[in-house]
């Protein structure tokens, strides 16, 4: 069982760049936006809605670095009270087995032994790509678990049987690239 630590946010750590289940370079689920906000003055945050994929009607921040696009944080409530997922959209972040933006499906498939393919319920052009050992279980006692996935907009990556099933569906393009991974709360 995995369990997270909601304390006081650090600095983001841009030397610390791998991608695991609750965090990246110092940002970790459930870190209040506060927080975040008030220990890093030296980046830009850009309130946006969401976008990436993410189904809902939430709001989030664009954050950016010395004009290099890092992260989109966000909290699906909409409330930018705790911070329910990350989307990593600079190459500098990786996952312990090497996946980054730009990664090929079929680099995927010689990392992780078993993949899953499905699209936004809200965004069809976007599909993504489930690895079942990035299922990180149960985080804590308030939200189900957290997931990491891999994301592709418009690169027809998969084939489905029935529009959004991902159970009937298999992997048809292993040439297309990730174009961002995505961390959050599954709840």
């Amino acid at each position: 069982m995995l369990t997270l630590l909601t304390s006081q946010a650090q600095k983001i750590n841009l030397s610390d760049s791998i991608i695991t289940c609750n965090g990246v370079a110092g940002l970790k689920l459930g870190m209040t936006f506060k927080d975040i906000l008030k220990q890093n003055p030296d980046f830009n945050f850009t309130t946006k809605g969401v976008g990436y994929g993410i189904d809902g009607n939430g709001t989030g921040y664009t954050v950016s670095h010395q004009k290099d696009t890092l992260f989109f944080l966000y909290d699906k409530k909409g409330t930018l009270d705790s911070l329910g997922g990350i989307v990593i959209l600079s190459q500098k972040f990786e996952t312990k087995k090497g996946i980054k933006i730009g990664t090929t499906v079929s680099v995927i498939s010689t990392k992780y032994d078993s993949l899953s393919i499905g699209h936004s319920f809200d965004y069809s052009a976007y599909e993504y790509i489930g690895p079942k050992d990035l299922e990180c279980g149960e985080v804590n006692n308030d939200r189900n678990a957290s997931f990491a996935i891999f994301e592709f907009i418009g690169q027809n990556v998969g084939i489905f049987k029935e529009p959004l099933d991902s159970y009937t569906s298999k992997i048809k393009n292993r040439n297309a690239k990730v174009d961002f991974i995505s961390i959050y709360f599954f709840h």
